[in-house]
């Protein structure tokens, strides 16, 4: 995961759900630019992103959607996509 272009989590590997943290990442208002990279090979799947601060009295909550957005589709220069694994096709 990167958080303004710095790489805040890194959560590589075939390996089941498992929590990682980013640390302390203090946020001025405002928009952020967030970067997930995921991969799925078999079994389950999960992601989860929470966070926790003075408006969760610390403790861990999901990142409401309605927070989330997309950028503009005028801003991508194509589509493009990542597939990591064994036995894919594509």
């Amino acid at each position: 995961m990167y958080l303004n272009g710095e790489k805040i989590v890194d959560n590589d590997g075939c390996h089941g759900e498992r929590e990682r943290s980013s640390g302390k990442q203090f946020l001025s208002a405002g928009a952020h630019y967030l970067v997930v990279d995921m991969c799925e090979k078999k079994g389950g799947e999960a992601f989860k992103m929470r966070y926790e601060g003075p408006d969760t009295d610390n403790k861990k909550k999901t990142i409401p959607a309605s927070v989330l957005m997309h950028e503009p589709k005028a801003r991508c220069q194509g589509l493009g996509f990542r597939v990591w694994g064994l036995g894919f096709r594509v």
